[in-house]
C-alpha cells in the first residue's frame, strides 16, 4: 500500500512538473520533477522533460545525467541528442559536443540539423580554428530554412573573414592604407583664420578627399611593440573659388607608435605612447597656393583594461604644441583628457559599441580663438549583410571661448553614416554621408552643412 502511495503521488508530482513545463516555469518544474523522482527513481518515462528543465535552469551537468537516463521515443531522440549536446557546449566540454552535434548534423533532421551544424561551427570559431569553421556555417546556408540561423551563419562568415584577413596583416611588417574619394559639401568650412573649428563660407563644392597611411612595425611581440606610422590627408575643391579655397587642407603626421601589453589582476592591460611630429598645409588670406602654417608635436597616449570579455575601458591623455609658421596667433598648447569605452555587444564581436568623452583645452596665443570642448562621441559598427558593414555615429560637442570679445560659444551636433562592401581582399567599396548643426552667438560660426559622397579604400601589406 505504502508502494501504490509513493507511485500516485510521484505521478501527480510529474504531472504537476509537466504543467510549470509547459508554461515555461522551469524552476518550480524543476522542484516537482526532482520531488516526484525521489517518490518514484524506477519511474524515467518524464526524464527527457526532466533534463530539458535543468539545462533551461542551467545545471548542465545534471542535466546530462538525467538525459542520459530518459527513455524516449524515436521521434524524440534527436531533440534529446540535440539537449546533450548543448549540455557538453556550454560546460565547455567541446570535443563531446561535437561528436554529438556531428550525429544530429548527419540525419538530415530539417532543423536541429543545421541548427547542430552552426554550433559546430561556432565551437570551432571560438577555438579560432577559422578555416575548419568556414565549412559548417556555409552547410547552414545550404540546408537552413530559418531566416534568422541563416542571418547568423552569414555574419559568422563575414566574421571568419575579417579575422583571417586581420591574422595575414599581423604577420605582416608593412602596411599600406589608402582612400580616395569624392563628396559633394553643402558649406565648406574655412579653416584658415582657426586653429580650432572653422567658419562657414556659405558655398557648397564637389570635393576630392583623399588619406594614405603606411606603418612599419620591426618589433612585434607578446607584450611590446613599436614601429613607425605615416599619414598623409588631402581636402581639394573642384570650385575655383577664394572662400571655398579656404577650406582645403594638406596635413602630415609622423609617429612613432609604442605599445606595451600585459595583465593586472588577471585582466588585460595596454599602453600604447605615440609621439607625433604633424605638418598642416593652409591657404592664407588672398593666397592661391598652400603652405606651411602649423607645425604641431606632441605625444598622444591611451592606456586600455579590459574588465570583461567584451568590455574595453580607456582613457587618453594628449598633450601638443601647435606652432605658427608665419604666424605666431597660431601658436597653441593643446591639452586633450578623455575616456573611450568600447563594448562588443555579440557573442561574435561584430557589433560594436564605442562611446567617447573628452575634455580639450586649446589655449591659443590668439586669445579670440583660444577655447576650451567638452565633447561626447557615439560610434556604432554592425555587420548588415550582403557583407556590408555599417558604421553610425553622434557625435555632441559645447565649446567656449573664454577670451573672445563676442564671448563666444558653441553647440554642434553632428550625424554620420557609412556603409562599405569589400570588392577584393584588398580592395573596398564605399558610400558615407553627414549632417552637422553648429548653433553659435557669432553669426560666421552658426551654421548648417551636410556631405555625401562615395569612396575607394585599399588596404594591404608587405
Amino acid at each position: 500500500a505504502e508502494r501504490k502511495r509513493r507511485v500516485k503521488q510521484a505521478k501527480d508530482f510529474a504531472q504537476g512538473a509537466m504543467d510549470f513545463f509547459r508554461l515555461n516555469e522551469f524552476e518550480q518544474a524543476e522542484d516537482f520533477f526532482q520531488k516526484s523522482a525521489d517518490l518514484d527513481p524506477e519511474n524515467k518515462t518524464y526524464y527527457y522533460s526532466y533534463g530539458i528543465t535543468l539545462f533551461r535552469n542551467k545545471k548542465y551537468n545534471r542535466s546530462l545525467v538525467i538525459l542520459n537516463l530518459a527513455e524516449v521515443s524515436e521521434k524524440d531522440s534527436a531533440d534529446r541528442d540535440y539537449y546533450i549536446a548543448l549540455n557538453h557546449y556550454y560546460l565547455k566540454e567541446f570535443d563531446k559536443a561535437l561528436i554529438e552535434f556531428d550525429k544530429i548534423r548527419t540525419v538530415k533532421h530539417p532543423t536541429l540539423s543545421p541548427v547542430s551544424a552552426f554550433y559546430m561551427g561556432q565551437i570551432h570559431f571560438e577555438r579560432v580554428e577559422l578555416e575548419a569553421a568556414k565549412p559548417y556555417f556555409e552547410e547552414v546556408l545550404d540546408t537552413s530554412s530559418d531566416p534568422k540561423l541563416d542571418n547568423q551563419a552569414e555574419s559568422r562568415l563575414e566574421d571568419i573573414a575579417r579575422l583571417i584577413l586581420a591574422s595575414r596583416l599581423k604577420d605582416k611588417k608593412v602596411i599600406i592604407t589608402h582612400t580616395s574619394g569624392i563628396l559633394y559639401d553643402s558649406n565648406v568650412l574655412s579653416t584658415n583664420s582657426d586653429s580650432g573649428d572653422g567658419t562657414a563660407s556659405d558655398s557648397a563644392s564637389w570635393r576630392y578627399s583623399g588619406d594614405i597611411g603606411i606603418s612599419w612595425k620591426p618589433i612585434y611581440g607578446e607584450t611590446f611593440e613599436a614601429g613607425i606610422a605615416l599619414s598623409g590627408l588631402i581636402l581639394y575643391s573642384f570650385e575655383d573659388d577664394e572662400d571655398i579655397k579656404q577650406g582645403d587642407t594638406l596635413y602630415f603626421s609622423g609617429q612613432l607608435p609604442l605599445v606595451y601589453k600585459t595583465t593586472i589582476s588577471s585582466l588585460p592591460f595596454r599602453l600604447e605612447l605615440n609621439p607625433t611630429y604633424e605638418q598642416t598645409y593652409l591657404y592664407p588670406d588672398g593666397e592661391t597656393t598652400q603652405e606651411l602654417a602649423i607645425v604641431t608635436t606632441g605625444i598622444n597616449t591611451k592606456t586600455t583594461i579590459s574588465p570583461k570579455d567584451f568590455w574595453f575601458a580607456s582613457l587618453i591623455f594628449n598633450k601638443l604644441q601647435d606652432e605658427g609658421v608665419d604666424d605666431e596667433d597660431l601658436d597653441a598648447p593643446h591639452t586633450e583628457i578623455g575616456t573611450s569605452q568600447l563594448f562588443f555587444l555579440d557573442e561574435g564581436k561584430s557589433k560594436v559599441l564605442v562611446a567617447e568623452l573628452k575634455y580639450t583645452d586649446h589655449e591659443a596665443k590668439d586669445e579670440e580663438t583660444a577655447y576650451k570642448k567638452t565633447s561626447l562621441s557615439l560610434t556604432y559598427l554592425m555587420p548588415l549583410g550582403w557583407n556590408v558593414d555599417m558604421t553610425a555615429g553622434y557625435t555632441y560637442y559645447s565649446s567656449i571661448y573664454p577670451d573672445n570679445s563676442e564671448d563666444r560659444s558653441d553647440k554642434d551636433h553632428s550625424l554620420s553614416l557609412d556603409l562599405r562592401r569589400p570588392i577584393l581582399d584588398w580592395l573596398f567599396w564605399g558610400i558615407n554621408a553627414s549632417y552637422t548643426s553648429n548653433t553659435s552667438n557669432v553669426e560666421s560660426n552658426d551654421y548648417d552643412k551636410y556631405s555625401y559622397g562615395t569612396y575607394l579604400t585599399v588596404d594591404t601589406a608587405l
